[in-house]
């Protein structure tokens, strides 16, 4: 089926393709040889081969015709010699003059011979010549050829007595004329080829054009926009599949520009379409743009978007837009645009640049989304969200305020009470001193939750991270509740896991804050049994270790519909938890947002009347030291496991080769098959006298460091650092530290 195209569509597309041909016309140089038809190609290719191997031979005969000739005069100069000489001389001899004389002529009668001349041994010359003959040869040619006239001459000796010179001169004009008349039937030859190859050319190109000619045809239609037209198969092999390539591509151009065209109705009917020329100038748009805008169609086209431009977007933004869809890249944002009373729309826009086939930007297709009702409902949730924010903000200020204004004279109280703790006091008196003091400090410790909260809430809550002793802080955390535990009876325990780093870098007053807190209420809620507290490595991170804390009791435990609540500010388990047991059920919720900030998570596990576990995470590094042990072997001796993996471990990272045993006689036979640097060894009280006896065989420069048990006296600390007969270098205290081994093994560095 062919398909007719509308006479202004056809202009239309006739002057599109001006205005990109013009540009590509203004901005490149086209050569002479592009804009030449393939014929003319063809003719002028075979036609300069001819020319180019045909004058080759042409010249190579022409030269080789010459050399011939060159040679044939000095052959025949040869024999003109050999043939005059004997005659001549036998002349000279008898002194007939007139017989040389005719002798001489007689050889003139060959049309290379131009002159002959004798002269006698008395100098007397006779010479007879003739004019050269008429030649038609050109000068150019003359030039061309190159040959001369050529002289010989012989000397006459008849009876060993000179008679004179013979001397012959020949012509090449005979010669020069023969090459010229060669030379100008093999340029008829040439000529000839050229002509032949011309028709022949004619002949062949006859059959190809006229289907590259249809070709071009289908193709202007295709430009066009008519994809209806096929072609007749016809003419060689090769255009013939070419031609029936093309009858489906236009087939298959066809069916596309038919399933866009019902895309594109369905997209218009389901979006908005704006296109655009490449100045932002209107060319096309749907009817449902036009329904939002509020403005006719003939009042867009040919202008630009500007007409609908709010204030809303500052001039950045359409920089952006512009130099993004200039560079052929798409665009796509949300946009504010007023309609002509002055309402305001919301649309998203995807901008997409149409490129041409020489990589120019075409035109602009735009596709618009109206958003009006959600951008209103976000704006509102935005006021909404500020609002909130700044009655938070408020609410955290006040509290703020008014825990330092409390916290001000609560101090004072603390302070006199502690004074008048001093005192001459009856037993009333000082019972009734007691209830303020302890009175103060609950509320101190209601107001610096407060605090705490409140800083959370503005955002000033910072993690101050450091490097700390885990271990160390785990037992001083523990000892601070060790009274009240044992005036309860509860059994209070620590687990560290083996793989637990001893040092690490985290934030350690947050971290001790959360669990002073999570143990003060398993303390505060357990009346019989056990409070745990355990340290565990969770999964690993490329930051560093990942570190999950435990705190387990067995108390009363939390009913499962009100775990989910306890994280909350201001939330007991309920009503009578507060009354029974006090607090203002903010530590949880302070607990739950310093560990967020610390990079865990925290959640509880809880039976009723079985007791409760609090785990939460944090996300510690670990510090880089230096490996000042690179080399050095060092023999380590604790009775007790997991204090001797903990020191192994710290000496480990730090660079040095570590055996670490449990007993003296491991140390003696570790001793005596190898050699260490340093020796740290547990000095029991018990055992000294031992000890002394096997360190005294070892190498001067083997340090010897003691790790004291806690069996040691007051009596046996005042002479740590020594054994009997023995100086220890260093004498260290449980539980061992980082920073103590470092500063014990300098003088090993």
């Amino acid at each position: 089926m062919t398909t007719t195209v509308n006479s202004s569509e056809t202009v239309a597309s006739d002057e599109a393709q001006d205005e990109v041909t013009e540009p590509l016309q203004a901005t490149r140089g086209v050569p002479l040889v592009s804009r030449m038809s393939l014929f003319t190609r063809l003719l002028l290719v075979s036609g300069l081969v001819l020319l180019l191997g045909g004058g080759s031979m042409l010249v190579l005969t022409t030269n080789h015709d010459v050399e011939t000739a060159q040679n044939n005069l000095k052959t025949q100069l040869q024999n003109e010699l050999g043939i005059l000489a004997p005659l001549i001389a036998d002349q000279a001899v008898l002194g007939d003059y007139t017989v040389i004389d005719q002798v001489m002529r007689a050889r003139l009668s060959d049309r290379n011979v131009v002159s002959v001349s004798w002269t006698n041994r008395k100098g007397k010359k006779i010479e007879v010549s003739d004019a050269e003959s008429y030649s038609s040869v050109p000068t150019w040619f003359s030039q061309f050829v190159g040959l001369q006239s050529i002289t010989g001459n012989k000397p006459l000796i008849v009876g060993g007595l000179n008679y004179g010179k013979l001397e012959v001169v020949l012509s090449p004009t005979v010669s020069r004329q023969d090459i010229y008349s060669a030379f100008n039937q093999n340029l008829f030859v040439l000529g000839l080829a050229l002509g032949l190859n011309f028709i022949l050319l004619m002949l062949v190109m006859r059959s190809v054009l006229r289907p590259l000619a249809d070709l071009r045809r289908g193709l202007q239609q295709i430009g066009s926009g008519n994809y209806g037209l096929r072609l007749g198969v016809y003419g060689p092999p090769e255009l013939r599949s070419s031609m029936g390539e093309y009858n489906r591509t236009a087939q298959t151009l066809e069916v596309l520009h038919n399933t866009l065209s019902e895309q594109r109705r369905a997209i218009e009917h389901a979006a908005m379409v704006v296109e655009t020329d490449l100045f932002g100038r209107i060319t096309y748009v749907s009817d449902s743009f036009c329904q939002l805008s509020g403005y006719r169609r003939e009042e867009l086209m040919g202008r630009t978007h500007a007409l609908m431009k709010s204030n809303h977007h500052n001039a950045d933004f359409y920089r952006v837009m512009w130099e993004t869809i200039r560079n052929g890249q798409p665009w796509a944002g949300e946009i504010c645009n007023v309609r002509p009373d002055g309402s305001a729309y919301w649309v998203y826009t995807a901008i997409t640049p149409f490129i041409s086939p020489q990589g120019w930007v075409e035109k602009y297709v735009g596709v618009r989304y109206d958003i009006t009702e959600r951008k209103t409902a976000e704006i509102e949730l935005v006021r909404a969200r500020d609002q909130a924010e700044a009655g938070s903000r408020a609410k955290s200020e006040f509290l703020a305020t008014m825990s330092h204004e409390i916290r001000t004279p609560m101090n004072g109280i603390l302070g006199m009470a502690e004074l008048l703790k001093d005192s001459e006091l009856d037993e009333m008196q000082r019972e009734y001193l007691n209830i303020i003091q302890s009175s103060a400090n609950g509320l101190l410790s209601v107001i610096n939750d407060i605090l705490d909260f409140s800083k959370m809430e503005a955002g000033r809550m910072q993690m101050v991270n450091q490097e700390f002793d885990l271990n160390l802080l785990l037992q001083n955390v523990l000892a601070e509740f060790k009274l009240r535990a044992e005036t309860k009876q509860l059994q209070l325990q620590m687990r560290m896991a083996d793989d637990v780093p001893g040092i690490v870098v985290a934030d350690p007053i947050r971290l001790r804050q959360v669990l002073t807190n999570l143990i003060g209420n398993a303390i505060k809620f357990t009346s019989e049994g056990f409070v745990r507290v355990s340290v565990e490595m969770d999964l690993p991170t490329a930051r560093g270790p990942r570190l999950r804390f435990i705190v387990a009791d067995s108390g009363i435990g939390i009913a499962p519909e009100n775990q989910a609540r306890i994280f909350e500010s201001f939330v007991q388990e309920d009503g009578s938890t507060s009354r029974n047991y006090g607090g203002t059920g903010l530590g949880l919720a302070i607990c739950q947002r310093l560990v967020t900030l610390m990079g865990g998570n925290i959640h509880v596990q809880s039976r009723q009347g079985e007791g409760s576990a609090f785990s939460f995470t944090i996300q510690a590094e670990t510090p880089q030291l230096a490996l000042v042990g690179h080399g050095k072997q060092i023999l380590v001796q604790q009775h007790d496991l997991t204090s001797r993996r903990m020191v192994a471990a710290m000496l480990e990272r730090l660079g040095y080769e570590v055996k670490a045993v449990a007993s003296p006689d491991e140390v003696r036979l570790s001793l005596e098959r190898g050699h260490y640097n340093a020796l740290i060894l547990e000095v029991d009280v018990t055992a000294k006298d031992e000890a002394a006896k096997w360190v005294q065989q070892l190498p001067d420069s083997t340090l010897v460091i003691g790790v004291r048990t806690a069996d040691f006296t007051a009596e046996d600390a005042r002479d740590e650092a020594t054994l009997p007969g023995v100086s220890l270098h260093a004498c260290l205290h449980k539980p061992v530290r980082q920073s103590d081994l470092e500063a014990a093994l300098e003088g090993l560095v």
